[in-house]
């Protein structure tokens, strides 16, 4: 028996089911470049979604409210990391792209 196992590189985190159709926009875009992505769709609190993410050592988790979904951007936060950053998501795009191709990142 064989098991593929694959990881997911984002976790996107919708602050509430408003903001789902532009995390679906997201996670279109960034798998149209071939980066893994998931969203976290569960009724469950903010910082237990983030807690359970980075417990899961996920190497990216992109969190969106409203400031993201007004301004087009996402709230990054890379694993090992304490600070977030406010990125676009072609700053996104083209950074994890990179890291990925220089194979930086443990994605």
């Amino acid at each position: 028996m064989i098991f593929l196992v694959i990881t997911i590189q984002v976790q996107i985190i919708p602050v509430s089911s408003v903001h789902l159709d532009y995390c679906i926009e997201v996670q279109q875009q960034l798998r149209n470049i071939g980066i893994r992505v998931t969203i976290d769709e569960r009724d469950e609190k903010l910082g237990y979604k983030m807690r359970e993410a980075q417990m899961q050592k996920m190497p990216y988790i992109a969190v969106i409210g409203d400031t993201e979904m007004q301004e087009k951007t996402l709230n990054i936060r890379q694993h090992g990391e304490k600070m977030s950053k406010l990125l676009s998501i072609d700053e996104f795009k083209h950074q994890a792209a990179q890291q990925i191709k220089d194979r930086t990142a443990k994605i």
